[in-house]
């Protein structure tokens, strides 16, 4: 899995600030042993065949890149997983996306090297998942646990609940707003909990989810720190059945019973609407469509709540007759496996007449025509070839090839998809002169039939890893990306081997087109809401390996909008990958902290770009920075159109002038954006020229911006330009003529 990024004991990693700290004031960057500190290297393997190393094969250019250009469609989570992510945007440092909805709290600050100690987050979901909340068998126990002990672990598989219910039982115990969340930093053991027992507050309950096994140890020690306090803790892990016995603190979380969280999500969602005023009402049309068959048999077949959620908010949705669920649930993640285990069983034929692999030809085309839903039929065909190739490889025999004008894609669609095929798309009529696009009327069906394809055949997994590195060298970004797509997917269900096998492989290459792949991957395979720890913690190993290719992915993936718990971490990551040679020409990094950027976050990120442009020996750093704050800097205030972001901060008090002033004057300077630069900073003056309560927070800028002889002479040279034909506003004059 790559190695760990290094704590405070093993070396630099989380010291990296402290690192930077020692260089600020000199040229030659030294640690604070007095050992020359190296600047980031370029792999080995680079070196060795020569290549420039700033520059990657693809040949990066040092072009901007357009906001939100590198994350998925949000479209992609209901295609692959059957439900739509949830991007949630909280106050405060935050994770974003289904289960992972937490705030900072306040003791943690960031004002500090780069954090190698747990950290806190505030869980807001608790009082929602109250008012649905369906009660497990082993609910009971836990309770018991926790008032004996306070502290317990709830043991279990992914996906059936377990943090759910940790939630509700903290949340019962202590309040809504008193159920935390506590990360560890990638690297760092659950043993480190011992020298930091203030992550458990007094009064408040604290969930903890671990990567491996609990030690009798950590849950009696865990358990002492929380009755003092007066809180309780959780611990969550992966039941291991390797272990013959458990510990004392120990259950194993059961499932709800599908049909409890269908009616309580159902009855809440009718609830929450308009079609009925009275609870009883309510309650008896869900007793009417729960005993139905197509639910009965829908709920029999669920594989974990969330499903049972999705088919009670379709049911909500479309308030049908019990004559016509059956057509509701067909879009629901049970019925949609049911119709892609149909779709993938080739029709039986007399083995007279049986033709040479026609069942896997139609397999190939219907994986194909899901994975390229959307996209111009060409595609499908040039997919299908290749996952043939790929079947015949893995079989140990030759091509075979496949036979021209013999198939039509209705017949090799079948009856579960041709109907997708003969469809008018509701969005507009194709042009006779275009290519004819792959279309599915539930774009769920993606996702399922990839599902059968990767765990209903044998040997199938072979072929189709290396159908997924074929997609991934071709040329078109659309190929790629559909190749990212569905390795994602293949991760969320096999995490090791598809990491193994694919995602590091792209992730080291020396293709930028390849990063980019790794790059959605992670992000597809986290849209799934069960890797997510693994997935963030691999992000940050990339981020402070050896490998300037792992940093440069580990950067896209930001930019696509991943990030970590705790906004110090991901910051410290970018921090680390902007000292990076190969770095020099790219807007990745500026583009990650845009992605980062929120109006909670603002201080943050400031604070860090002007830390940046003090960093000496690193000079690359110092070129983030301004190519960070310029983007920054053009982005609108969500509440003012039109008006910049950060200058409506500061506006009303919320940012702090010098250290605007210290990234304004870096990126007014810096050769590789001062043009654009000044162009933003003209926007500004004009902004509050228009606008007078913004006139004196601008002129306080102004009086620091405008600092030194030399800025002066930039701002005499500039300022003509900014407002010809006619002269610079009086205001603006008289405040640089007092500087």
């Amino acid at each position: 899995m790559g190695d760990h990024p290094p704590t405070p004991d093993e070396g630099s990693a989380p010291a990296a600030r402290a690192e930077l700290d020692a260089v600020a004031d000199s040229d030659t960057p030294s640690a604070s042993d007095g050992q020359r500190v190296e600047p980031v290297a370029e792999p080995k393997e680079a070196a060795a065949a020569g290549n420039d190393t700033t520059r990657d094969s693809d040949g990066n250019s040092a072009e901007t890149i357009p906001p939100d250009s590198l994350k998925l469609p949000p479209s992609v989570s209901g295609e692959l997983y059957g439900f739509a992510f949830e991007e949630v945007t909280n106050h405060g440092p935050s994770a974003f996306g289904d289960n992972n909805l937490v705030t900072g709290i306040t003791h943690n600050t960031y004002h500090s090297p780069p954090p190698a100690k747990p950290y806190v987050g505030r869980l807001l979901q608790a009082a929602g998942l109250l008012a649905t909340y369906a009660a497990a068998p082993s609910d009971g126990k836990l309770d018991e646990l926790l008032r004996e002990r306070g502290a317990a672990c709830l043991t279990g598989t992914p996906g059936s609940g377990r943090f759910t219910t940790a939630i509700v039982t903290l949340a019962r115990l202590h309040d809504v707003d008193a159920v935390n969340e506590v990360f560890l930093p990638a690297g760092v053991e659950t043993t480190s909990l011992h020298l930091h027992p203030e992550v458990i507050i007094a009064g408040q309950g604290h969930i903890l989810r671990l990567t491996g096994n609990a030690s009798s140890e950590l849950l009696r020690f865990l358990g002492k720190v929380a009755q003092r306090a007066g809180s309780h803790v959780i611990l969550i892990r992966d039941a291991d059945p390797r272990l013959a016995h458990q510990h004392g603190a120990e259950t194993t979380h059961l499932r709800p019973a599908s049909q409890d969280v269908f009616r309580a999500h159902l009855k809440q969602r009718l609830l929450a609407g308009v079609a009925f005023a009275a609870e009883a009402e309510a309650e008896a049309y869900v007793d009417e469509v729960t005993t139905a068959e197509p639910v009965y048999q829908a709920l029999r077949q669920a594989r974990r709540p969330k499903e049972v959620v999705g088919i009670a908010a379709a049911v909500a949705e479309h308030m049908p007759t019990v004559a016509t669920l059956a057509a509701v649930l067909t879009a629901s993640q049970p019925e949609r496996r049911s119709l892609a285990n149909k779709a993938m069983l080739a029709a039986q034929r007399p083995s007279l007449i049986r033709q040479h692999r026609l069942d896997q030809h139609e397999r190939a085309f219907r994986i194909a025509y899901c994975v390229f839903h959307r996209q111009p039929v060409h595609h499908v065909f040039q997919a299908t070839g290749w996952l043939l190739e790929e079947i015949d490889k893995s079989s140990g025999r030759e091509w075979f090839g496949r036979p021209a004008l013999e198939h039509s894609v209705v017949d090799l669609l079948g009856d579960v998809l041709k109907g997708d095929w003969w469809e008018v798309d509701p969005e507009g009529d194709e042009s006779d002169a275009a290519s004819r696009t792959a279309r599915l009327r539930d774009p769920g069906m993606r996702g399922a039939i990839l599902d059968v394809a990767w765990h209903e055949f044998d040997h199938a997994r072979p072929a189709m890893i290396s159908w997924l590195h074929r997609m991934a060298e071709v040329d078109e970004p659309a190929v790629r990306q559909a190749a990212a797509e569905v390795a994602g997917l293949l991760a969320h269900h096999d995490f090791d081997l598809v990491f193994g096998e694919v995602i590091d492989h792209w992730a080291r290459s020396r293709r930028g087109a390849l990063r980019q792949a790794a790059a959605w991957t992670v992000i597809a395979a986290e849209l799934g809401g069960k890797v997510g720890r693994q997935v963030r913690e691999q992000v940050r190993n990339w981020a402070w390996s050896g490998s300037s290719y792992q940093h440069d992915t580990a950067a896209r993936i930001y930019a696509g909008g991943l990030r970590q718990p705790n906004v110090a971490w991901t910051l410290a990551d970018l921090r680390r990958v902007a000292g990076d040679p190969l770095q020099r020409h790219s807007w990745v990094v500026a583009e990650a902290i845009n992605q980062l950027y929120e109006p909670a976050n603002a201080t943050v990120i400031i604070d860090e770009l002007a830390y940046w442009t003090r960093v000496k020996g690193f000079a690359h750093v110092q070129t983030h920075a301004a190519r960070s704050f310029t983007v920054l800097a053009g982005r609108s205030a969500e509440d003012a159109e039109g008006c910049p972001e950060l200058l409506r901060r500061l506006a009303v008090g919320n940012a702090d002038v010098e250290k605007i002033a210290a990234n304004w004057r870096t990126a007014l300077f810096h050769p590789a954006v001062s043009g654009r630069a000044w162009q933003q900073f003209a926007d500004w003056l004009r902004t509050a020229d228009t606008d007078e309560p913004l006139r004196e927070p601008l002129k306080d800028l102004l009086k620091f911006v405008a600092g030194d002889a030399v800025m002066l002479r930039r701002l005499a040279f500039y300022l003509p330009r900014i407002w010809a034909p006619g002269p610079a506003p009086a205001w603006i004059t008289m405040t640089i003529g007092r500087t």
